[in-house]
């Protein structure tokens, strides 16, 4: 049984040296009395890498890490408060998607408003950079423009529509963040009511007749007047969904999830695969170009290995060198497709995140050979090394450059940069960087103040 937190929390510390010391020794010194590897039973997720979990979990308990140690603090404390949260369902909106039901999930266009809107300064940093997209004329205001109706719609690029706080993406981040949390206190903190917590949100969300989400993107990202959903609003469930299915794992490995629901959620992912690869919203935003092709890529990936589809992953990760680096790798390690955005830095951060996040998962079905981390382009040195050198001097703390391109908000991105540089120093293939990396990635972590705590226990260091 794991000690009382408050013991395990206030050990004796130890220097982060040691930790990563700790993490080595755990996994790769483990023996059998014949000399053997000792196998030992890990969860089975896809992302967050299993053995350097349980090596993480075992450091927890022993109470040896001030960082950790602060790690599951912030863990104890957030899971308690998510413990009597939710749950939450599609069916919660006030109405159904025009064309739809409640269980449908909907959302609108993140950055679409009606013709007759204008920047609020009260909810947007820079209103000078309110500008419509090149779908209509000059404006606002709008010649075409219809007063009763607010139609047509144009897009704000970087202006987040705050009509969807009332839709359905605010309840799948929140259902999200609570499974995760519970589901990380369960494994780490031997929390039993918080795994059958976890559980309870999962079913609602996805398995209960009466308040589950149909297994569709139909409605996601639509812009009245022009459509009622988008191959783009698939990029609602690219970060949720590939953890939600690494949280249960945690729960099936903590005994918090029952075969039956496991099967009744393994169909639900199937169906939802076969959405993402056969429907019209699937092959559109496959066919994307930027960070939605990447997140696509990620999200396909991440379910068809949960799924056991080993076919589709290798299908997509073999693709990915020349479909993903291959278009949006610029000769000098830009992201050109993200950097005319108007958010740029977090969007060059986003898809950075994406295409690590997309080679870690590739590893598990391509050959060492084909790893996207040390893919090239044939015609130049274009590959992920020539994106981490390139963003070198932007992610010092603080940065040595100024970022170079347009940022109309100012936000806190540290839990972005740790999580890119710690990826980075967790590649074999980059194994002369690590150290660096590995320091760089702290560097945020420790200038988050604690709120990246979350990255601790899901990314642990596994390389120096």
């Amino acid at each position: 049984m794991w000690p009382n937190p408050t013991n395990a929390f206030s050990a004796m510390a130890c220097r982060r040296r040691g930790i990563v010391t700790t993490l080595v020794l755990l996994l790769v010194c483990s023996r059998s009395e014949s000399g053997g590897a000792t196998a030992v039973r890990a969860p089975s997720t896809m992302f967050w890498n299993s053995t350097a979990l349980i090596a993480t979990r075992a450091v927890v308990w022993a109470g040896t890490s001030p960082s950790l140690n602060a790690a599951a603090a912030s863990l104890a404390s957030d899971a308690a408060s998510q413990a009597t949260a939710g749950p939450w369902s599609v069916m919660d909106k006030q109405q159904a998607p025009p064309g739809g039901t409640l269980h449908d999930y909907w959302s609108v266009g993140a950055y679409w408003f009606n013709c007759t809107a204008l920047c609020d300064p009260s909810l947007f940093q820079n209103c000078s950079a309110w500008t419509h997209s090149d779908l209509g004329p000059p404006g606002p205001p709008y010649a075409n423009c219809s007063a009763a109706t607010g139609l047509p719609w144009y897009d704000h690029d970087g202006f987040d529509n705050p009509i969807n706080r009332k839709l359905d993406p605010p309840r799948l981040g929140a259902m999200t963040d609570g499974v995760v949390t519970l589901a990380l206190s369960a494994f780490y903190l031997n929390n039993t009511a918080h795994g059958s917590r976890a559980a309870t949100l999962l079913r609602a969300w996805f398995l209960s007749r009466d308040t589950r989400m149909n297994p569709s993107g139909a409605f996601a990202q639509g812009i009245p007047g022009r459509c009622e959903g988008r191959g783009t609003g698939l990029i609602d469930f690219a970060t949720p969904f590939p953890d939600i299915l690494d949280s249960v794992a945690l729960l099936r490995f903590t005994g918090a999830w029952e075969s039956t629901d496991d099967a009744a959620l393994r169909d639900w992912f199937a169906e939802w695969l076969d959405y993402l690869l056969s429907s019209q919203n699937g092959r559109d935003e496959a066919a994307s170009l930027n960070n939605h092709g990447t997140n696509y890529d990620r999200h396909v990936v991440a379910i068809a290995l949960a799924l056991g589809n080993h076919s589709v992953a290798a299908a997509v990760c073999t693709a990915a060198g020349v479909k993903r680096i291959g278009v949006q790798v610029g000769p000098n390690g830009t992201l050109p497709l993200e950097d005319s955005r108007t958010k740029s830095e977090e969007y060059h951060l986003f898809d950075t995140e994406g295409l690590l996040m997309l080679a870690t998962l590739c590893t598990t079905v391509a050959p060492s050979e084909e790893s996207l981390f040390t893919y090239r382009c044939p015609d130049t040195n274009r590959g992920l090394e020539l994106v981490m050198q390139w963003l070198l001097p932007f992610a010092q703390t603080p940065p040595s450059q100024p970022w170079p391109f347009e940022q109309i908000r100012s936000v806190s991105l540290d839990a972005s940069w740790a999580s890119i540089f710690r990826m980075a120093a967790n590649a074999p293939a980059w194994a002369s960087t690590a150290t660096d990396y590995a320091n760089i990635a702290q560097s945020h972590v420790d200038h988050a103040n604690g709120t990246a705590w979350q990255l601790e226990l899901t990314l642990p260091l596994t390389s120096i």
